[in-house]
């Protein structure tokens, strides 16, 4: 059974991926509060925040880009060691990239918390396969 989502958090400096990312989000019927975060240290901010405000009945939905300004993805990722053990939600996090480097894809794949390493942009059909 597909989990609803309760916020989407598109964690990427890039615009026009964004825009692109939401539109195909929603054709793919996955609707919900969406979240733009341009680098890492304001989503992990975003993350305390509404770790307060949801609970373990709630999914939140997060696209990691690597490259970003003021705390990339990696950076991100390793501070995120510290807050995932506290999250009261359920987070689905996906690391987001252009690059296709076999060490980037292995060391995502490091992070317990991170379910899949995903090419960008997305397409419909990934969409449908790994995040419904």
């Amino acid at each position: 059974m597909v989990k609803k989502k309760s916020i989407i958090l598109l964690i990427d400096d890039d615009p026009i991926i964004d825009f692109l990312h939401r539109k195909l989000l929603i054709k793919a019927g996955i609707i919900a509060p969406t979240i733009t975060l341009y680098n890492g240290r304001t989503a992990l901010d975003a993350l305390a925040k509404i770790n307060h405000q949801l609970d373990q009945e709630d999914t939140v939905l997060a696209l990691l880009d690597i490259n970003m300004p003021v705390l990339d993805g990696w950076s991100f990722l390793e501070e995120l060691k510290l807050l995932h053990p506290t999250l009261k939600f359920n987070l689905e996090l996906f690391v987001l990239s252009s690059s296709n480097n076999p060490d980037d894809i292995l060391k995502s794949k490091s992070y317990p918390y991170v379910i899949d390493y995903l090419n960008k942009p997305l397409s419909i059909e990934n969409i449908v396969k790994y995040l419904l």
